[in-house]
């Protein structure tokens, strides 16, 4: 799903920290390029059908072209994040070591195991940034960007480690494509695991191992994601007709899985739209 990060129209991009909080996150991409450094505890991302798990010191680079969403967050687990707009990224890489920074698929590895003193090394040139964007400061933010992303790309292009991305099962693959593509058969798992070429238990295990996250809820992830689309596009006037249309059997069953997805009831979050909207 395409996602708009509001950044504020004097800024280049965004530095800060980030703590689990007990929410979720839908699968999306945008417009810019993002890199998240692992700083504490763990957690995996689904990145274009492969799995990767992270560390700390981890550093995953997540471009324009990439579905992504993070998932199995521990309770402990911290990470820094960056994202820099394209017109940033225009005038920042002129040279063909930085020209992959600029693509919007590229391809190549792209997370990396740092090493104590590189990742250290990283959050402290961070820090500036991060200080600029509590304060508000877009210049000085705007300063830091480019040393920032320069310097963290350099620190993955030099790591010596990679951490191993797991392909996703060819039968996981298919639940998973069926149940975007809301097939009616999604809403059964007897027939979603004969669609897969599976029985239904093999299914369940084999995609709770790989995903992360049991099929059901994978499911009620991606209803809430289209109800989520359907509202933003403005093709539905209230959003519980777009939770019914995205295959939400009442409202009580879309409001829980709403408020345990976004961390938020759907009242806050259409404030929230209207207040970044400036409406």
């Amino acid at each position: 799903m395409k996602e708009r990060l509001h950044l504020p129209p004097e800024q280049d991009g965004r530095l800060w920290r980030h703590q689990y909080r007990g929410r979720d996150y839908r699968a999306h991409r945008h417009d810019e390029l993002e890199f998240n450094l692992v700083t504490r505890g763990a957690a995996s991302y689904i990145v274009d059908g492969k799995r990767y798990d992270l560390s700390p010191h981890t550093l995953i680079w997540l471009f324009p072209g990439q579905d992504h969403v993070l998932i199995e967050q521990s309770k402990d687990y911290e990470m820094t994040l960056g994202v820099i707009r394209p017109r940033a990224l225009r005038r920042l890489c002129r040279t063909s070591r930085y020209q992959a920074m600029r693509k919007q698929h590229p391809e190549g590895r792209f997370c990396s195991c740092l090493s104590t003193e590189a990742a250290g090394r990283l959050q402290s040139l961070m820090q500036p940034g991060i200080d600029a964007e509590l304060d508000g400061d877009a210049d000085r933010l705007n300063a830091a960007l480019p040393v920032v992303f320069v310097e963290t790309w350099r620190a993955h292009v030099e790591a010596v480690e990679s951490p191993p991305a797991a392909a996703i099962h060819s039968a996981v693959e298919r639940a998973i494509q069926l149940i975007r593509q809301n097939h009616p058969c999604q809403n059964d798992v007897a027939q979603l695991a004969q669609a897969s070429g599976l029985s239904p238990s093999q299914l369940s295990r084999l995609f709770h191992r790989q995903i992360g996250m049991s099929l059901v809820r994978y499911r009620q992830r991606q209803r809430l994601e289209q109800c989520l689309r359907l509202y933003d596009q403005g093709r539905h006037r209230t959003m519980l007709d777009a939770a019914l249309d995205a295959g939400f059997g009442s409202y009580a069953q879309f409001h829980r899985v709403f408020r345990q997805m976004m961390g938020v009831g759907p009242a806050a979050y259409r404030r929230a739209l209207r207040q970044s909207a400036g409406r």
